[in-house]
């Protein structure tokens, strides 16, 4: 599992320039986070001698999509602090873009360390600014519902409009342009499924530590996140997370123009910076970082492949879609050789899931390999990420499908923006309507 995390380490993806497909936009890779972590919370250490059988696996998030990271217990519960005074609305930081709007999290005034109910969306500062723009549009919902609802169920009525278009993103801007189409057409447009929890929705461990981590690939080396903060290196974005106080409102995201960047491909590299983790990042789960908790990302991704159990990429193929086929290699292009560390560490037939579910994206699947090539996951891997949200969009109480079953044209009402009312159907629109774009 080592060397085949190293052959991934590359800061420039392994596919010929001139059968490249437009990336993935960058703002996926941390809302594809931000939804994992609202999903799903394992803090099973890799370092223990005898680690549980995957339906022994405690959950510490609720399998819903209803923005628990967001709002841990609520105003009247033990994250009371998150909360102004009227137990209504979000506190916010008070560091400011130069456009006067709040961008950041509230402070401890005591430690200086971050307010937020889930500490894994302070990973970096990118997740971080996601973060709170959905903290801004639970004010915004609490704002707009005064006097309209009465006021003991104001908070609950907020937060349901919160979840609902957090919901409606989900299921119409992030699986679409994540997703191989028809997949997503066969599963969240016909309701066509081949993952059947007859006993109750929970979490796949196949898409806990696989397929919901096909983000890491995404990562890019720099990013720009506004014109003055420009090549600014993962690893920095990383730091600048963890660093006691507010963000320096220098490293405030203009939001008009990162919607468009671009990410990296879904392939099978990983940048440099993902192979060497701050402490800081492996400290929660862990008494002592030792060799078994490696800083490497892509080794620990991998390590958790054994320790989880995890089937085979062709196993879990020939579960859902035994049609699906990986493609061969183009021809023409011999210093590409996608399949050369499988080759070479016997891993042919019995690929580790993550790294298939990369591969998968990377190669195409027969049929579909003109236009895939890294720009979305493969026939496996979206019908894994598709069918696991649309399971946890069902399981959850009062979600957009109670409403759309009853009106099928419905989707969420308009927000007050800045310019009069507006839909959120984009991240671009959401930063709109909370004031951090134009």
């Amino acid at each position: 599992m080592r060397k085949l995390a190293f052959s991934m380490k590359s800061n420039q993806t392994h596919i010929p320039h001139d059968l490249k497909k437009p990336p993935p936009k960058a703002p996926y890779t941390y809302f594809g986070q931000f939804i994992m972590h609202d999903l799903t919370q394992d803090d099973t250490p890799l370092s223990e001698e005898h680690p549980p059988e995957a339906t022994e696996i405690v959950n510490q998030r609720t399998p819903s999509l209803e923005l628990d990271s967001l709002y841990g217990g609520g105003p009247f519960s033990k994250d009371a602090p998150l909360y102004d005074a009227d137990r209504l609305s979000f506190k916010l930081g008070s560091v400011r873009t130069e456009n006067g709007a709040q961008f950041d999290l509230p402070l401890n005034p005591v430690s200086c360390g971050v307010l937020i109910a889930d500490s894994r969306n302070n990973e970096n500062l990118i997740l971080r600014q996601l973060h709170v723009m959905f903290l801004k549009l639970h004010n915004a919902a609490v704002v707009e519902l005064l006097g309209k609802v009465p006021e003991a169920r104001l908070f609950e009525k907020a937060q349901e409009r919160v979840r609902q278009q957090y919901q409606w993103l989900i299921r119409n801007h992030f699986l679409p342009n994540i997703c191989n189409a028809a997949v997503y057409d066969e599963i969240v447009r016909q309701g066509k499924y081949a993952i059947h929890w007859e006993d109750g929705f929970t979490i796949p461990v196949e898409f806990a530590h696989a397929a919901g981590r096909f983000g890491h690939s995404m990562v890019r080396a720099c990013y720009t996140l506004n014109p003055n903060k420009r090549d600014i290196a993962i690893s920095e974005i990383v730091r600048e997370a963890h660093r006691p106080g507010g963000l320096d409102p220098a490293f405030a995201i203009e939001w008009k123009a990162f919607v468009h960047h671009p990410a990296n491909f879904i392939d099978t590299t990983i940048v440099n910076d993902l192979f060497k983790l701050p402490t800081a990042a492996i400290q929660p789960f862990v008494r002592r970082v030792r060799w078994i908790e490696p800083r490497q990302l892509p080794v620990r991704t991998l390590y958790r492949n054994i320790h989880m159990k995890l089937p085979s990429g062709e196993e879990l193929r020939e579960a859902l879609d035994s049609g699906a086929v990986l493609c061969n290699p183009p021809c023409g292009y011999s210093e590409y050789q996608p399949y050369k560390a499988l080759d070479t560490l016997a891993l042919r037939g019995r690929t580790p899931l993550w790294y298939y579910i990369l591969l998968e994206a990377e190669l195409g699947n027969e049929g579909f390999c003109d236009y895939m090539r890294g720009s979305t996951l493969g026939l496996v891997g979206s019908r894994l990420l598709a069918e696991v949200l649309e399971g946890a969009l069902r399981a959850t109480p009062k979600s957009i499908l109670d409403e759309i079953s009853q009106h099928p044209g419905w989707r969420p009402p308009a927000w007050s923006g800045p310019s009069g009312l507006q839909e959120i159907n984009s991240l671009l629109d959401l930063a709109i309507v909370v004031g951090l774009a134009e």
